[in-house]
């Protein structure tokens, strides 16, 4: 999320909790949150004003986000098992090219060719590989390129 988010972030609080936004006030929230997604923030911000009546405050929005990053996580798993690729995700690759994956993660020329082997993997078993996740999609075509941990207080 960048500066101009975490303002609108703010604006939309302000609309009920009447809050005077300031720029002081927009760069302080902007670096307890601005490593997260903005739509992100925006789903914990509208959870937190449904479920609670504490004024919100940077935690709880990194709290939030939390969860949803842990529900779509276990959502894209869940997907993953029971080979649901309308959601976009895609099962893990079989045992044996796992193994090699995790033996070449330093490697990324032999990764890169394993990565490929289990796209192919993928194609046969009736996947589409346009699909993809439409989450990171947004993602890069924003030109972000940051990985999908879950979001810690302590960064």
């Amino acid at each position: 999320m960048d500066l101009t988010q975490t303002g609108q972030l703010l604006v939309v609080a302000s609309s009920v909790d009447n809050r005077i936004v300031t720029d002081l006030m927009i760069a302080g929230w902007h670096e307890a949150l601005g490593r997260l997604d903005y739509d992100d923030c925006r789903a914990a911000l509208a959870h937190h004003r449904a479920n609670s009546g504490e004024y919100v405050q940077p935690h709880h929005i990194a709290a939030g986000v939390r969860r949803i990053v842990a529900q779509r996580n276990t959502d894209r798993e869940a997907a993953g098992a029971h080979g649901d690729i309308s959601r976009g995700w895609h099962p893990k690759p079989s045992p044996e090219l796992f193994d090699r994956m995790s033996q070449a993660w330093n490697d990324p020329v032999e990764f890169a060719r394993l990565r490929t082997e289990y796209q192919d993997e993928l194609l046969a078993k009736g996947y589409s590989l346009a699909q993809g996740n439409p989450y990171e999609q947004r993602r890069m075509m924003r030109g972000e390129g940051r990985d999908m941990a879950i979001p810690r207080g302590d960064r």
